[in-house]
């Protein structure tokens, strides 16, 4: 998955502010940003989690992104650092888990050549068998 960026924010017809990104985020990257959002650093005393309402997914707005309960000015003040880190967060955790994901791949593949291998020399071992 390449990387997701923030393209802007706008406001949905229901009145939600939507923070726009660059691609419809998978369902591990949303789980990344979410488990940020939930858990930021450094929190203020002002922050409320609650204010994440969800997922747009750009159908009816400008294109994909969380979407936010609050007031423009409110957010661009107290919320607009913690949803940039947020996206980054999830960014280097998609990687990470896209690595680990490949690797395995990798380890899969190579166990999958091991056995093939394998078993081949043991069916050239008994065709070699010889009955009288």
């Amino acid at each position: 998955m390449p990387t997701i960026k923030i393209l802007g924010a706008d406001v949905t017809a229901r009145g939600l502010l939507i923070v726009t990104l660059s691609a419809k985020p998978s369902p591990e990257w949303r789980r990344f940003f979410e488990q940020r959002w939930k858990n930021p650093a450094p929190r203020s005393s002002a922050f409320d989690p609650s204010i994440f309402d969800g997922w747009e997914d750009g159908l009816l707005s400008g294109g994909p992104g969380p979407v936010f309960k609050k007031k423009v000015e409110e957010f661009d003040r107290n919320y607009k650092s913690i949803v940039i880190a947020a996206v980054e967060h999830a960014n280097r955790e998609m990687k990470r888990f896209e690595d680990e994901q490949l690797e395995a791949a990798k380890a899969d593949a190579a166990k999958e050549q091991s056995d093939a291998e394998e078993l081949e020399r043991e069916r050239q071992k008994a065709r070699a068998i010889k009955f009288p």
